[in-house]
Parts: C-alpha cells; structure tokens; sequence
C-alpha cells in the first residue's frame, strides 16, 4: 500500500515537473519573442535614424552645391542665366534635347525632379572679334583683347556674342603673331542656341569653363553631370537620399537675380533656400557694347 502511494506521489512530481517545464518554455518563448520584436524594433528605429540623417546631410550638400555653382556665375554679368529644366520635358528653349535626355535606367533624372544646368565664362578668356567667316557650322575668327590664350584644358567651348544673339562653338585657340588669337571650328547645338542659328555680326567671344548639368537621378542620388554641348563627358554621383529639387527664379523691381530652391530629401520635410547672386545681368546689346 505504501509503495502504491510513494508510486502516486511520484507521478504527481513528475507531472508537475513537467508542468513546471512546459511554463517555463512558454514564458522563454515569450521573452524571446519579446526579445526579438525589441531587437527588431530597435534595428528598425536606428534604420530610420541612419536614413533620416543621411538625408539631412544630403539636404546640406545639395545646397551647398548649388550654392557654389549659382555664385560662379558673377565672373561675368552676360545674360547667360542658370537654365532650370523640368525632369519630365527633357527639351531645351530652342528645341534641341537637353543633353540628359539620352540617360537611361536609374542614372536617368527623375521626372518629378529639376535639372539645373550652367555655362560658365571667364573674364579673362573673352576677346573683340576683328574678322570672321562662317559657313554653315564652320567658323574662323580672328580676335585681340584677351587677357592670356587660354590652354588646352583651361576651356571646353567658346561663346560667340552678337548684338542679337548667341551661339556655341568647340575647337582649339592659337596666338598669332600680332598678340591677338586665332579661332577656327564647328557651331554645335546646346544650352545657348542651335547648330544652326543665325545671328548678326559676330562681335565677341568668351571661352567657356565649364558646363554642367545638377539633377537627381531615378535611384535618389543628386548628380553631376558635365557636358559640351549636347556631348556627356562626366556623370558622377555626389550625394545620396534625395527625392527632388525644385529651382524657380524670382523677378524683383532692381532686376538681381533671386532663386529659390526646394530641396525634397527621403526622409523628413523638404527645405527651401534662398539665392541671391550679387551681379545683375547685362543685355546681350549693352554687354558686348560697353
């Protein structure tokens, strides 16, 4: 009888104990769940952090950027402003195709996003243009006034002004004999004209620098694109996390120009600057008149 009950007691020890072990394996089980939702949670909450701050330092640079390529333009006062593209309508003001628009895949510019190109021009590459011939896109000039005949790679393109307008065209500068320079090339299609305007007299023109395009592409990067013409010669990333940048300019009665700029990161607000390069721009006519 003894025994039967010692056999009882047992059982029951052995089935508490079991109890005890499936409790115990439930409420592991719970705080590793725990463990794991905190964990994720936790991981996700840096994430978001990590993207949050990636995109305000993309903000920063992005500005910064602009900023700089604005304020380059007060070399000069010619009325060769920045040219704000919509990324859905890939055509510039004098029907040619911008020279993005044969991107493609995510280096592309966002549709919902501006491009901001700029031509550069030094002062101290600019010369009066005493003869010239063109015919068709072939063009010859003989200039004096320069400061100092710009190198090889001091220089992408010139510039050739007139009373009534304005074309591109590429090749190489020599100095001649008399201290003026010789030009001889080829009129090409850009952001200032066609291959094949037609303008006045040519009277001046202005080697260009750099030439370049900002945008944000289709995966979120704020690139730099450099270009001759229509012709892409760099495409480098500089910043990641953006969604869009939007440039508009804002006309006020002292005829400075003023640009606001939106900036649209992934994460958090968009934010808007101000620019005000210091320079107001020249008419063509009282530029290369003066």
């Amino acid at each position: 009888m003894r025994n039967k009950k010692t056999s009882r007691a047992s059982l029951s020890q052995r089935g508490f104990s079991l109890l005890e072990t499936v409790v115990a394996l439930g409420l592991s089980s719970l705080i590793l769940l725990g463990s794991i939702a905190t964990f994720t949670n936790t991981v996700a909450g840096v994430r978001t952090a990590a993207d949050a701050n990636v995109s305000a330092l993309a903000t920063f640079k992005t500005h910064a950027v602009i900023s700089t390529v604005l304020f380059s333009l007060e070399r000069n006062r010619l009325p060769i402003s920045p040219l704000i593209t919509p990324g859905a309508r890939l055509t510039l003001p004098n029907g040619e195709k911008h020279p993005l628009a044969g991107l493609t895949g995510t280096s592309a510019p966002r549709i919902d996003s501006d491009i901001i190109s700029v031509i550069e021009i030094s002062p101290i590459y600019r010369a009066r243009i005493r003869s010239f011939t063109r015919s068709g896109t072939r063009f010859t000039a003989d200039a004096c006034g320069m400061y100092e005949t710009p190198g090889k790679d001091d220089f992408k393109s010139v510039v050739v002004l007139a009373v009534d307008g304005a074309f591109q065209a590429t090749a190489e500068i020599s100095r001649t004999l008399s201290g003026c320079i010789h030009f001889e090339g080829t009129v090409i299609a850009g952001l200032i004209s066609t291959a094949h305007v037609v303008v006045g007299t040519p009277l001046e023109l202005a080697a260009v620098t750099r030439e370049h395009s900002l945008f944000v592409d289709r995966s979120g990067e704020f690139r730099l694109a450099s270009h001759v013409g229509t012709r892409i010669t760099e495409n480098q990333p500089l910043t990641r996390g953006l969604r869009s940048i939007r440039m508009s300019a804002i006309n006020n009665a002292a005829q400075l120009p003023i640009y606001s700029v939106v900036v649209r990161p992934s994460y958090g607000g968009e934010r808007k600057r101000f620019f005000i390069p210091g320079l107001a721009r020249r008419s063509l006519l009282g530029e290369v008149l003066q």
